[in-house]
């Protein structure tokens, strides 16, 4: 394995001093300030109370359907009823999801 040489005396030294000036004097920041209100933050928590509810009410109700299917006395209308409204529950999930990150980015 080789050593790596020491720098040379005529390579020029780098400072390293950094003008913390010149460096802010070339962006363009900008700044924007959100006031949170308490009641803002109440409506924040509301949604994510009622996110979670509704989150929770859909996984029990998706456990059941599968209840449904995998059970050998459901009839068959029953376990179509069942595919269906699983699918409908993850389509719905999967639009709420898109449209939300779609959202975000604009």
């Amino acid at each position: 394995m080789t050593n790596p040489s020491p720098p040379s005396s005529n390579q020029p030294q780098q400072s390293s001093i950094i003008d913390l000036n010149q460096i802010a004097n070339q962006s363009n920041l900008e700044v924007d300030l959100k006031i949170k209100t308490p009641k803002s933050r109440f409506d924040q928590i509301v949604e994510l109370v009622s996110l979670v509810i509704i989150s929770l009410i859909l996984l029990v109700a998706i456990f059941y359907c599968f209840q449904i299917l995998t059970s050998p006395q459901s009839s068959p209308e029953d376990k179509k009823n069942a595919q269906s409204t699983i699918t409908l529950i993850i389509g719905g999930a999967i639009g709420y999801f898109v449209g939300r990150t779609t959202a975000n980015q604009t």
